[in-house]
């Protein structure tokens, strides 16, 4: 994904709609597993894209499978990580894996990493400022009402209020109908 977004720039709104769906049905599905999986690492450059636009999740070397999904290790790319990964106060679940999955519909939808694309030169001031600050990376207003809520659903900071991947599935974002 993030080739295609360096040759072809943002996608509009109905690839969009179109990724984003098909990302949020392979999360539910690894998150639901008898032994979940947490991806841990959901950025353009870990997005297959197929010629029919299909997209899937590659490059699994930071996911964690287990029965007990809580992590206190912090791995991943920073601009894409959730805030709960960096603070290591509680450790981190699956709904980072939703967090990341907003970010990267910013990504796409912008053809930038999060948070823009300059942002965090410093790594250290990228860290306090995604753990530490109320702000959110910024969000696109070329999206249509439903894309600004979906994402806004994603990027809750307080990680009881973010949905689960498969509550994903049910926002009128991904609506089937609209896939088409």
């Amino acid at each position: 994904m993030a080739a295609f977004l360096r040759e072809f720039g943002p996608l509009s709104n109905n690839l969009l709609r179109y990724a984003v769906a098909g990302l949020a049905e392979g999360l539910s599905y690894l998150h639901n597993q008898e032994h979940p999986i947490i991806h841990r690492d959901i950025k353009g450059g870990n997005i297959l894209v197929d010629l029919d636009f299909t997209v899937k999740l590659s490059d699994f070397g930071c996911s964690k499978r287990g029965d007990i999904t809580k992590s206190f290790t912090t791995i991943g790319s920073i601009p894409w990580m959730a805030p709960e990964v960096i603070q290591q106060e509680e450790g981190y679940g699956r709904k980072a894996d939703v967090w990341s999955l907003g970010c990267a519909m910013i990504e796409m939808a912008t053809a930038e990493t999060p948070w823009g694309k300059a942002a965090f030169e410093n790594v250290m001031y990228a860290l306090k400022h995604i753990a530490m600050s109320d702000e959110l990376p910024s969000i696109p207003d070329t999206l249509d009402p439903c894309g600004l809520d979906f994402v806004h659903w994603c990027l809750q900071r307080d990680r009881e209020a973010r949905p689960a991947a498969s509550d994903l599935l049910s926002h009128s974002f991904l609506d089937s109908n609209l896939l088409k």
